[in-house]
């Protein structure tokens, strides 16, 4: 079962103080939308400690940005839709492996 966002990272990511970056931005979405960071990196063929990296701030190579913009336009879509946010881990893995053809 993966692990659930920390409140002491939730309250850094909400700082207003902080530059949003594209990682930032895409923390803020997978709270929202209720997908752990473990599947995120599923979807977008990278280890949990890269997404991790990209949810604190961190350069994100220029080859995953077109995926993570892909990524967060389907994300934004289906909460649209009332698809998302999910209401279980085991629903957040389902809609992944749906989303990406395959079993995490």
């Amino acid at each position: 079962m993966p692990r659930p966002y920390s409140d002491k990272f939730m309250l850094n990511l909400m700082d207003e103080s902080r530059e949003d970056t594209l990682g930032t931005s895409l923390a803020k979405l997978c709270i929202h939308a209720k997908i752990p960071a473990k599947y995120a990196a599923s979807a977008l063929s990278v280890s949990k400690l890269t997404v991790y990296n990209w949810f604190r701030g961190n350069k994100i190579r220029e080859r995953y940005v077109p995926v993570i913009h892909a990524f967060m336009t389907l994300i934004d879509k289906d909460m649209e839709a009332g698809v998302l946010p999910c209401k279980t881990s085991a629903d957040a893995k389902s809609y992944i492996e749906v989303m990406i053809g395959r079993e995490i």
